[in-house]
């Protein structure tokens, strides 16, 4: 994630779904690659999960 976060990313993701999405919409937080996990395989939870939460955040509907 981009700049200087003062929390962890993933702590927040896991309990303030709001907030983390308040942070990305005022450009605190911004995804960068290459990054140390980005060879790391998803499970198909996770890949649920992320896909619950970009269908909330961005209001897809399926």
């Amino acid at each position: 994630m981009g700049g200087s976060v003062p929390f962890k990313v993933s702590d927040l993701a896991a309990n303030d779904k709001a907030e983390l999405q308040a942070a990305v919409a005022r450009g605190e937080l911004s995804a960068e690659a290459p990054c140390d996990a980005m060879a790391n395989k998803w499970t198909e939870d996770a890949k649920d999960r992320l896909g619950a939460f970009l269908a909330d955040t961005f209001n897809w509907k399926k």
